[in-house]
């Protein structure tokens, strides 16, 4: 189909060759024409029209417009516009006509969903900025920064002039009754119409209880703070003042103290007591050494060895001695300064373990070379005072009645500073065994004796 009008006079278009059948009698006629091409102005049959313009309306009958391409024109007609299998003037009449607010679920706006999930779900206070509200800082900007006292009027407060016009000038005594005071009324029901004497207590009174404390008591008492006295104080019968004036100045270091006697509970002596010239000294009754030595053979037994199982020194009803030990080792007692070793694993260290068993036992067989010297060192960290001392526990071995005996004879010595204060001797054995704490031992007795 051309653009242009078509031809008003009869010439030949077509190679007849290239066309199938011709009509009637081989002849080109208008019904064939008609059957297979355009005819102006309407295009009969089914004509592909390809990169054409229509300058006009184009109006079809019968059968269906289809296009592969865009139509665009001031307006389309029809009752029905396919396209795919989408009929647009179907769907289009299903749609509602206006959206009102509310309308539409939030999902049914793409990306709404996202970009709320983004935002903060509430502003709470402090959140934003100043300058987050519009206009807010320039609104700031023109105020006052603070109202001080003063600074407004009266016709700056709104109806603060009448409320002030509806009030009395000043409030003269008489000028209330009790019910315009809330409350008055029922205060005074729950007060008592007279305090008699005695009806309150001192506390009652405030400042008294304080007032009282600062008076003095003739009842007895205690007076705190200084007290003039320009005449005489007499308690009972005696002249405090004359009594004073009969006693000695001042007791010194110098002064000898005489008194028929002196009845204490705890007597406390910071060096020596003279008792009837006997001169008894608090420090040199303390030790810091105890060394438990054979000075004798054992009758009997030959073995010279010392062999226990534990040893307890007890004051204050504390036994002192695991947590009071410096050092412990066997020595001889001519040079008590020297670890000679022990037996095994029998360190001089089980003697204070608090393990009363015979599997726990400090030995010095062998390594003293079975002298008579042999002895068992204990150095504490601290002096203890033997009148201190509670008790001196000794636990022997009782696997044998050889090893009973041989704690026979054995002596403990108390040093300070290598100086001897308080022996303890093992006199003789009592009692062949007993049952302590459920383990058995043996009970001797101790000859103790003062240096």
């Amino acid at each position: 189909m051309s653009i242009y009008n078509p031809p008003s006079k009869t010439q030949g278009i077509f190679n007849l060759s290239n066309y199938g059948t011709l009509g009637s009698n081989g002849e080109i006629t208008k019904d064939y024409l008609d059957a297979n091409y355009l005819s102006f102005p309407i295009a009969q049959g089914n004509t592909t029209l390809v990169g054409t313009s229509v300058f006009g309306n184009i109006s079809q009958q019968q059968g269906t417009f289809t296009t592969t391409g865009n139509i665009t024109g001031a307006s389309i007609e029809g009752t029905s516009f396919l396209v795919g299998e989408t009929n647009l003037v179907t769907e289009i009449g299903n749609k509602q006509d206006t959206i009102e607010d509310g309308d539409l679920a939030i999902a049914k706006t793409g990306g709404l969903q996202s970009a709320l999930d983004d935002k903060q779900d509430t502003i709470e206070d402090g959140d934003l900025a100043i300058a987050k509200t519009g206009g807010l800082q320039s609104a700031l900007d023109d105020k006052q920064d603070e109202i001080a006292d003063g600074n407004l009027t009266i016709a700056k407060t709104d109806g603060l002039q009448s409320a002030l016009d509806d009030k009395q000038d000043t409030i003269e005594d008489g000028n209330l009754t009790i019910a315009k005071t809330n409350g008055l009324q029922s205060a005074l029901d729950d007060k008592q119409d007279t305090i008699e004497d005695g009806d309150l207590t001192i506390a009652k009174t405030n400042g008294l209880q304080s007032a009282l404390d600062n008076k003095y008591d003739d009842t007895g008492g205690t007076i705190s703070g200084s007290v003039s006295i320009t005449g005489d104080l007499v308690v009972g019968a005696t002249n405090i003042i004359t009594e004073i004036g009969t006693k000695q100045d001042e007791i010194t270091t110098d002064t000898d103290l005489i008194s028929n006697s002196i009845t204490t509970d705890d007597l406390i002596i910071n060096e020596s007591l003279n008792v009837d010239n006997n001169i008894i000294s608090y420090d040199s009754k303390k030790f810091n050494t105890i060394v438990v030595r054979r000075p004798s053979g054992i009758p009997g037994n030959t073995t010279m060895s010392i062999s226990l199982i534990e040893f307890q020194v007890w004051v204050n009803s504390v036994n002192i001695l695991p947590t009071n030990v410096s050092s412990t080792y066997f020595s001889l007692w001519t040079n008590k300064d020297e670890d000679i070793g022990h037996y095994a694993v029998e360190a001089p260290e089980r003697i204070y373990d608090e393990i009363i068993s015979d599997g726990s036992v400090s030995n010095s067989f062998g390594a003293d070379n079975n002298s008579q010297e042999v002895a068992l060192v204990i150095n504490l960290n601290s002096l203890i005072n033997v009148l201190d001392l509670q008790s001196l526990v000794l636990y022997n071995r009782v696997s044998s009645q050889a090893r009973k005996d041989k704690a026979i004879g054995l002596v403990v010595v108390h040093l300070s500073d290598h100086n001897p204060v308080m022996v303890a001797q093992v006199d003789y054995h009592i009692r062949a065994e007993q049952s302590i704490n459920g383990k058995e031992t043996s009970e001797y007795i101790l000859k103790v004796s003062m240096i």
